[in-house]
């Protein structure tokens, strides 16, 4: 059974989030971009040692 988060502690966390600056909010996205490809890019290689960047762009 996945992990459930209260409405309560949604409230919250979008306060705090909606405290931070535009520009703030754009260098975390930008952030977990990055991460998110990089993971990505990890799992491909994993997969495909021989992966050429082509391939993995």
């Amino acid at each position: 059974m996945p992990f459930l988060t209260s409405s309560e502690m949604d409230q919250r966390y979008r306060v705090m989030l909606m405290q931070r600056s535009d520009e703030e909010r754009l260098i975390m996205g930008c952030a977990m971009r990055d991460t998110v490809r990089a993971l990505v890019e990890a799992s491909l290689r994993e997969h495909d040692p021989q992966a050429t960047v082509e391939t993995i762009s």
